[in-house]
């Protein structure tokens, strides 16, 4: 009998740490892959929002680069995937925070793009299964408090920061998933059409059009020269 490899197995494998069982097949991992579609929804909701300024449709190609990352990450399960995947996130949190920071402290545009640039390169060296993880998440959160405590200060209608409390309170809910899944301490290993990771996916993806539905209402534009 023939014996015939894995169809990724020569592109450098990487260890498994998500509760899903790899699969010998062009998607090894089908929930936490599927689950992407969430990314590409969000990116096109984003994208459809014409009136929006060109800022803001930087969040939705960053969204769709995240979209391509994490589903080609899931599908083969290799580290050149993981690596893209570890860099949609970083540019997300990336723009985020230095977005956050032009509202706080009124920088100009030209200037914004340059703290994005900064963050975001300096962050590149830890694209790490874990650190990686970890400057994503502090990031967020540096992102989050700053967010707070302009709202609180130059508050915006209830309704729309109703999306800013419901993207945060959401994320911190998904977040508790992910580390069941990747903990193994929820986890059905042969399930591969709906895994706590695959939930974590569709909820970011739902708080990321809520965190840029509330960016990008008049009462939260950043008010700055060019």
């Amino acid at each position: 009998m023939e014996f015939t490899a894995c169809p990724w197995a020569s592109v450098g494998q990487m260890p498994v740490y998500f509760c899903e069982t790899n699969l010998c097949a062009w998607v090894e991992q089908p929930a936490n892959t599927w689950s992407n579609i969430g990314y590409l929804i969000s990116a096109i909701l984003i994208f459809r929002q014409t009136s929006w300024r060109p800022q803001r449709l930087w969040f939705a190609w960053i969204v769709f680069i995240l979209f391509i990352g994490s589903t080609f990450f899931h599908m083969s399960a290799t580290v050149i995937g993981r690596d893209m995947d570890l860099a949609g996130m970083l540019l997300l949190s990336s723009y985020s925070l230095s977005f956050t920071l032009t509202r706080s402290y009124k920088f100009s545009t030209k200037q914004m793009y340059s703290i994005f640039a900064l963050l975001f390169l300096t962050s590149v060296p830890f694209i790490h299964p874990q650190l990686g993880g970890t400057v994503f998440l502090i990031q967020f959160l540096v992102a989050a408090a700053l967010e707070f405590i302009y709202s609180s200060k130059h508050p915006p209608a209830p309704m729309i920061k109703k999306s800013l409390v419901m993207a945060f309170g959401l994320f911190l809910f998904a977040l508790f998933l992910n580390i069941l899944d990747m903990n193994l301490i929820y986890c059905l290993p042969k399930n591969n059409v709906i895994t706590l990771h695959a939930i974590w996916h569709l909820i970011c993806a739902y708080c990321i059009y809520l965190l840029v539905k509330y960016y990008c209402h008049p009462d939260s534009e950043i008010k700055t020269a060019v």
